[in-house]
């Protein structure tokens, strides 16, 4: 998603971990991941964040999750029993941090197989590397501690944020095929969340999302009725919660949208409005509702919807791109080549909620990362 990132000097015991004989890895993995640790506990946050950033491969990653197997246990024995559950949040926020620094390397491996191990069969088999790998291991280590502390839910919304970045519906709820030839190595990260935390409303929006990518994947861009149906449902529940009903009815009016029912995906939109005060959302609703209208060749509709899209949050770059387009396509090109030149020449541009939609709660990150990071410092 990401471009790669140089690599930083620090996390080279790391990227050099193949390059070391066996029997001296040990002491070198553990001096860089037990200082690592020992500096994001302190305070280093951005540092740390930096050199694993700087991880260029998934053999360096691979490499840290396997250094915090084995030497976060012993990190957690050596201190104060007041400081272990402290520990542990810093230890799977550090994991946690890792994971989303890895964005530029795969988060699973697909290979068909036999029974036998053959290739060539209709069945696949799943295999996580080391991203996801690294939040199960955070995840794992909150859990030990028998009753959730308010703050473990902190870190779960984040986790969900570093998922929902990837668009990988499968780390969250599994797999909808029957066929994974390996099924107990699923992940479903979300109801390792949602059995801790049974009330955020979060955590049951972001199975709706998952559910709804789970159509796009499946149906090869189409939209496959059963899917697309549960989807729905989980939506439609979704609305009577007020925490979650704004966002709830503009990703169902979009799945609406989607197959071809106009007039549903319009009365929705429309009803996400009434359901929300947030900006980001309502300007969703409204350009939305504009792409709905030009599906359903109704121009002068679109352009009011763009418009009042516009008005919510002026000079974003999809409404402003949309409208231009609709404008020239009626001749209209000097308002057109207007309205794009006076988005272009803003400054700062505004943060356009379209290109961040994808990513679900990755717009969340720096609020939740920051109440992390205080409580570890704290």
């Amino acid at each position: 998603m990401n471009p790669v990132r140089h690599a930083h000097l620090a996390i080279l015991p790391f990227l050099l971990l193949v390059a070391i004989p066996a029997s001296v890895r040990p002491s070198a993995q553990s001096s860089a991941v037990v200082s690592q640790l020992d500096r994001y506990q302190r305070g280093e946050h951005d540092a740390v964040v930096s050199e694993l950033e700087g991880i260029e491969d998934l053999g360096g990653y691979d490499a840290l999750l396997e250094a915090l197997r084995r030497e976060v246990p012993s990190w957690l024995a050596a201190a104060p029993d007041a400081e272990r559950a402290k520990r542990r949040l810093a230890a799977a926020t550090f994991a946690l941090e890792a994971a989303r620094a890895a964005d530029h390397v795969d988060w699973k491996w697909l290979r068909r197989l036999t029974a036998q191990g053959n290739e060539n069969q209709e069945a696949d088999s799943i295999f996580w590397k080391a991203p996801p790998l690294l939040i199960e291991w955070g995840c794992a280590l909150l859990r030990t501690e028998p009753a959730p502390r308010p703050i473990e839910r902190i870190w779960h919304l984040a986790a969900v944020a570093v998922a929902q970045r990837t668009g990988d519906f499968e780390f969250l709820i599994g797999s909808p095929w029957d066929a994974r030839m390996n099924a107990p190595d699923e992940i479903a990260h979300i109801y390792h969340a949602t059995a801790r935390f049974k009330n955020e409303p979060r955590f049951r929006l972001s199975i709706a999302i998952a559910l709804d990518w789970q159509t796009w994947t499946r149906s090869r861009g189409s939209v496959a009725p059963r899917q697309a149906d549960a989807a729905a449902d989980a939506f439609e529940k979704a609305l009577r919660d007020d925490a979650i009903g704004g966002e709830a009815a503009v990703r169902l009016g979009a799945l609406q949208a989607r197959r071809r029912r106009v007039k549903d995906a319009l009365e929705t939109f429309a009803r996400a409005e009434t359901l929300t005060r947030d900006r980001y959302l309502v300007y969703l609703a409204r350009y939305f509702q504009g792409q709905a209208h030009e599906a359903a060749k109704q121009p002068v509709e679109a352009e009011a919807a763009y418009r009042r899209a516009l008005a919510t949050i002026p000079h974003a770059q999809s409404a402003t791109l949309a409208l231009g387009a609709l404008l020239a396509k009626q001749g209209r090109r000097s308002e057109a080549g207007g309205l794009v030149e006076a988005q272009l020449s803003t400054s700062p541009q505004p943060v356009d909620p379209w290109l961040t939609y994808g990513a679900a709660d990755d717009r969340f990150w720096p609020e939740l990362i920051a109440q992390l990071r205080a409580e570890i410092r704290n």
